[in-house]
């Protein structure tokens, strides 16, 4: 009697645990509610408006290496850095941040006269803008330290450098420092968009 009631024992013993693990494998791959949030740059250019003859040609904006990242990176004490698995950019920043400059320097020049590398103008006159991104970073609820360098290239040697920096308030949490990017940004390329109407060959 003892036996029969092993065999019978055992089957229903090995039945309950697949059907324990059936429901943990189940909850384990079932899909989960993703906690990012993603970000794009996407600045408000400055009212600035210059009329220019030359043609502008972008080139791919250089970033630090911490900011050309997926995660967004912010200071976390003097000399720590945080880089966030769930607040990201969008899309790989370098390409995002060339767009926004482009897009800003459109608009403060005309869209008609700014092109992004490897686009090219058939004119003459033509300025190559090259612009690096030296510092963007700050803590979250503190201050953002922004500053850029960039060069007008109008051939022959003739190589114009200009710089900007800004530091501004961070804002609250991941919104108010991507706004604060956005704004620094912003006025970049209004600097940048004054710099080359001022150097614009006008004949």
């Amino acid at each position: 009697m003892v036996r029969l009631r092993i065999k019978r024992f055992v089957p229903v013993f090995f039945a309950g645990i697949c059907s324990v693990l059936t429901g943990c494998l189940s909850d384990f791959f079932a899909p989960k509610a993703d906690m990012a949030k993603f970000y794009i740059l996407d600045s408000v250019a400055q009212k600035q408006k210059y009329d220019i003859k030359d043609k502008v040609v972008l080139s791919p904006v250089i970033l630090s290496g911490y900011l050309d990242r997926p995660q967004i990176t912010t200071l976390d004490g003097s000399n720590m850095a945080t880089m966030s698995e769930f607040n990201r950019w969008i899309e790989l920043p370098d390409g995002m941040f060339t767009r926004n400059f482009a897009k800003c320097l459109g608009q403060n020049l005309g869209y008609e006269n700014v092109y992004i590398y490897p686009e090219y103008p058939e004119s003459s006159q033509t300025c190559n803008v090259r612009i690096n991104v030296v510092k963007c970073i700050g803590a979250l609820g503190g201050e953002l330290e922004f500053m850029t360098r960039w060069t007008l290239d109008y051939g022959g040697g003739d190589i114009q450098v200009y710089s900007f920096e800004k530091k501004i308030s961070a804002g609250d949490g991941y919104d108010g420092y991507v706004n604060a990017i956005s704004e620094c940004v912003s006025e970049a390329s209004a600097a940048i968009a004054k710099s080359i109407s001022q150097n614009s060959k006008k004949e």
